[in-house]
């Protein structure tokens, strides 16, 4: 079996914060213009913590002390020496205790105790680094005593913390859990949601090392639940992982391996790296158990080189013995000694009281297969020892098994029984069925739990977006009221313009011709604006269902456009001296063809994607004529709105502006039914529709051609058709190039 890697994490809060400034060049900028000496010091503490790597950061500590030291006696004098003492004791701990000492003194002299109880932290944590355990745990225990008289200091809970991962490292429940209940105390005193989280977490630990996964499933699930309410994320996905142990314990591989993938591509995402090499063992091992060894390999070695990378040696025990384990089952013994013996060096040297218990036990096993017997009992009794020694019942339980196991081969039976019979009553009381099926029903609990809250966070969504669908659908009522009004207004001015002519009797024969084809024109320009407002409008509701609120404004901006156009050209076509003259009023100018083109093209866009056609423009540079670009616009939208309701669905048309000779050329090409060879001679006469029909009966007048064909000769410009039936329809405009 191999050992759970557990994923912790500990707080190490120190008394030196950065400040506002959160960069290596900003700190050094402001170094070049500090103007007193408590500003240097100050600046090259923080630059001590924030540079990289070590040797930098010990420069920077020893340029604040020497800048200290030219302070009278205060805190940021002793500051910049605890802060030097502290990066010294990581290269000599002799050297480092001694300044780190005197700030401590120094500060109980002053009867400053919060910066003595900093002082005395950084000195355990030295010790710990130093693997000097038991002088660590000492200097801990007086930070947490000073601090604890404060009531307000971060070190009161990480010393009591610190404390409870140390004797739990070697195997002190007891004294662990006690200390991590202090801890989680301290911190919700603080009410640091955090630390508390973490603090759960640590216990939760305890726990499982005794074997009460019931207990220990409790206690990370309650770190997961407070780490998600507070986004503290790291803290979340180190309880996933843990919970993820519990579901090998109790015999739940799937669900274990699916909690390891969730949290490690989350972990990976977001840069959580110790985090990352932790999950990346526990998939490699659990890869492997289910028979993918190569995929177990993988992981396992890019947990190596992630370890390296950080600077992480003791966790990279766990991961050489993962390897040396899969390569024993794989009978790849000198592979498997090489990692193995690694896993044991690292475990000495990190005073892992669980790797070198499991350690020892796999040895075993290896001389076991290469058939030295004498030296595998050996590393099984030190297996055991250890463990027994520890508290550790799970590795003592495996210990118990190897040395029935290697017994029974040797056909000593008395031993093997001896063995086996302790193996079962530690086994016994591990499986308690009670402990498992309480872990079991928490397990089904809180995913129940689980499933109820994302059940409730659906719901509250489909309130929200029903609420938003409500809102939508206001405004697109209101939206349809002022379109209303805008028609009626135009009706109106359509009725008025009737009625101004009808009552000019003495004059109505002259003008009755005249009337009837400007009526048409009114009714008929009207109707290509108005049928732009109305794809808007359908287009419009289907994205109120599908799209967020910001896309209405574009809409309406292209509604906008629409509108004032449709003023503009009822008050052109209805100016009184037009029809007082029989004229329209033309106003030619020097004209960018494509700009005109572009325009037209995207009046009916949003038409053409209603109906499936695709509609395309190719648009030559440079190619200027003398033109009304409004009347041209008119003449291309006629075109173009014959072009689409010609169409079937799934076709195309295309919009072309092209150079030929001395003319521009304007062409509307489509694949609709062409025109028949006896309604040739009716395209441009007005009201006369032609045999095609619309293909998803949209209304034809007979309007559209005659009015392009007007406007296009009012212009100084010609027309021409090219067709025959059934192979689509191309209306060329012309234009003299200017």
């Amino acid at each position: 079996m191999a050992p759970r890697f557990i994923a912790i994490l500990m707080f190490f809060v120190q008394n030196y914060a950065f400040g506002q400034y959160t960069s290596e060049d900003s700190l050094k900028s402001l170094l070049s213009t500090a103007t007193t000496d408590t500003g240097r010091v100050s600046i090259l503490i923080d630059l001590a913590y924030l540079s990289k790597p070590a040797s930098q950061q010990r420069s920077y500590a020893y340029q604040a002390y020497q800048e200290g030291r030219k302070l009278d006696i205060g805190k940021h004098r002793i500051r910049s020496k605890i802060t030097y003492g502290s990066f010294l004791a990581d290269v000599n701990l002799d050297s480092g205790k001694i300044f780190l000492k005197e700030g401590v003194e120094d500060y109980r002299r002053m009867d400053l105790p919060d910066y003595e109880a900093n002082a005395l932290y950084l000195l355990a944590l030295a010790f710990e680094f130093n693997n000097q355990l038991d002088s660590a745990i000492c200097y801990y225990k007086k930070t947490y005593d000073i601090s604890l008289q404060a009531k307000a200091h971060p070190e009161w809970g990480d010393a009591a913390y610190n404390i409870s991962y140390l004797y739990n490292n070697n195997g002190n429940n007891i004294e662990a859990l006690a200390w991590a209940e202090k801890a989680l105390d301290a911190y919700q005193n603080q009410r640091n949601a955090a630390a508390i989280a973490d603090a759960h977490n640590q216990i939760g630990i305890i726990f499982l090392d005794q074997g009460i996964y019931a207990k220990a499933l409790e206690k990370f699930y309650l770190a997961r639940d407070i780490a998600a309410v507070n986004k503290e994320t790291e803290i979340e996905l180190t309880a996933i992982n843990n919970i993820a142990l519990i579901y090998e314990e109790v015999s739940e591989p799937s669900k274990a391996i699916n909690a390891y993938n969730e949290a490690y591509e989350k972990a990976r995402m977001l840069g959580f790296k110790g985090l990352e090499s932790t999950l990346l063992n526990n998939l490699g091992y659990q890869y492997a158990s289910q028979g993918d060894t190569i995929m177990g390999i993988s992981f396992l070695r890019k947990a190596i080189a992630l370890e390296k990378e950080i600077d992480d040696p003791c966790s990279m025990s766990f991961t050489f013995h993962s390897l040396g384990e899969m390569y024993l089952s794989q009978d790849k013994l000198d592979s498997a000694n090489k990692y193995l013996q690694k896993s044991l060096s690292v475990a000495e040297k990190c005073n892992t009281t669980l790797m070198l218990a499991t350690a020892h036990k796999e040895l075993g096993n290896l001389y076991n297969k290469k058939g030295n017997a004498k030296a595998a009992e050996t590393s099984y009794k030190k297996s055991l020892s250890i463990a027994e020694s520890a508290k550790l019942p799970v590795e003592k339980r495996e210990a118990l098994h190897a040395l029935f196991n290697h017994f029974k081969t040797q056909n000593n039976t008395t031993a093997a029984l001896t063995y086996l019979e302790k193996y079962y009553l530690l086994d016994d009381s591990l499986r308690n069925v009670s402990n498992n099926n309480e872990a079991s029903r928490l397990i089904a609990q809180y995913k129940f739990k689980d499933d109820l809250s994302q059940f409730e966070q659906e719901r509250k969504q489909s309130e929200e977006v029903l609420e938003a669908t409500i809102a939508q659908k206001a405004f697109e009522n209101k939206l349809i009221i002022i379109i209303a009004f805008l028609l009626a207004a135009i009706l109106a001015i359509i009725i008025r313009a009737y009625y101004l002519i009808k009552k000019n009797a003495t004059r109505l024969e002259l003008l009755n011709q005249e009337k009837n084809e400007l009526m048409g024109i009114v009714a008929h320009d009207l109707r290509s604006p108005l049928h732009n407002i109305i794809g808007l409008l359908n287009l419009l509701k289907g994205e109120i269902e599908h799209s967020k609120n910001d896309e209405v404004e574009d809409y309406l901006n292209l509604l906008d456009i629409s509108t004032s156009r449709m003023n503009h050209m009822i008050t052109k076509v209805l100016d009184l001296s037009a029809v007082e003259d029989m004229k329209i009023n033309i106003d030619l100018r020097k004209t960018d063809l494509c700009d005109v083109v572009d325009r037209a093209q995207k009046n009916y866009k949003l038409l053409a994607q209603n109906k499936n056609i695709a509609l395309e423009k190719i648009c030559d540079k440079n190619c200027y004529s003398k033109v009304d670009p409004d009347y041209l616009e008119q003449v291309l939208d006629n075109l173009l709105s014959n072009a689409i309701k010609f169409s079937e669905p799934g076709k195309k048309v295309q919009l072309k502006l092209m150079a030929n000779g001395t003319k521009n050329i304007i062409a509307v090409a489509d694949q609709g039914p062409g025109i028949q060879n006896g309604d040739h001679k009716k395209l441009f006469k007005a009201f006369k529709p032609l045999t095609a029909k619309p293909t998803m009966q949209e209304t034809s007048t007979g309007l559209g051609l005659s009015i392009a064909h007007k406007f296009t000769e009012a212009m100084h410009g010609s027309i021409q058709v090219q067709s025959e039936p059934g192979q689509g329809t191309e209306f060329r405009v012309l234009f003299d190039k200017v």
